[in-house]
């Protein structure tokens, strides 16, 4: 596959994961915000932190715990939610894709 066609599955998949993971944990009421929020603040991090990941060799769990906060620091102020919350979504919604990342390395 080509880089970019590569590049955009990693993109879809990240951003179709981690957005309902968001919304399904969040406040009932938040859901549909909590979702549309999770979605750009995905379409922010990925592409510098892939960028990162792939011309600079960035350690891979620094920049894991780099897109951690600034997902769950973005969270907090877009819908008001406690820093508990959000940063324990952030974290939750982040391993799920960084496992997943995990075992497509290993296969």
């Amino acid at each position: 596959m080509a880089p970019l066609g590569l590049y955009a599955l990693t993109l879809a998949s990240t951003v179709s994961i981690e957005a309902p993971i968001v919304a399904a944990f969040g406040p009932r009421r938040d859901a549909l915000a909590a979702l549309r929020v999770a979605v750009c603040v995905n379409l922010a991090s990925h592409p510098p932190a892939t960028a990162l990941a792939a011309l600079a060799g960035a350690d891979w769990l620094l920049l894991e715990l780099g897109v951690v906060a600034f997902e769950a620091l973005a969270l907090r102020e877009a819908l008001g939610w406690t820093a508990r919350r959000a940063w324990g979504l952030s974290l939750a919604a982040n391993s799920v894709t960084a496992a997943l990342a995990l075992l497509w390395h290993s296969v």
